[in-house]
């Protein structure tokens, strides 16, 4: 009787998580938190909630985008599951077994992934985020009032921390 000995060698350079990460850092740091809340945020900070017609003008010109983001940042909710889940990492592993046990065994990475770290219910929170988001923009977009405006930063800021939650690297 042999043993089979299963070496695991970590991808040196993951590049479908990388590029998930740039996604996710575009999103959140470059566009939600660097552009479109600081200029929600001075819309709202003008005395009396009337921001200045400037300051008005450069925050509408970041909100029609609301609709496309939302919908990015609802895939890459959807791709997190499979592109930062250990299954991934398990493949190196997997490669070298039977069809059953290399399934069995990324199943298993996933589902202790998700026990451990609440995956499931963080991506859920993204979407529900979104949601609300999204209802509190049309609103807005229908009636421009500053009552509006205080509840799309409300909800806008809950989707940048829901989506904060997400994990920033592959595995467990």
């Amino acid at each position: 009787m042999s043993a089979t000995v299963i070496a695991y060698a970590p991808p040196v350079e993951d590049r479908v998580a990388a590029a998930w990460q740039q996604r996710r850092s575009e999103l959140m740091h470059d566009w939600l938190r660097n552009r479109f809340l600081p200029r929600l945020q001075a819309c709202l900070a003008a005395p009396g909630a009337q921001a200045s017609p400037l300051l008005f003008e450069r925050f509408q010109a970041t909100a029609h985008e609301w609709p496309a983001r939302s919908a990015e940042i609802r895939a890459l909710a959807e791709d997190c599951g499979e592109v930062m889940s250990p299954r991934r990492l398990a493949e190196n592993v997997a490669a070298a077994l039977d069809r059953d046990t290399a399934a069995f065994i990324r199943s298993t990475a996933f589902d202790l992934w998700a026990l451990r770290s609440g995956i499931l219910q963080a991506l859920a929170d993204v979407g529900e985020t979104c949601d609300a988001a999204d209802a509190a923009y049309a609103r807005w977009a229908a009636e421009p009032s500053p009552a509006h405006l205080r509840a799309l930063a409300a909800r806008c800021e809950r989707v940048a921390s829901a989506v904060a939650i997400l994990p920033a690297r592959p595995g467990l």
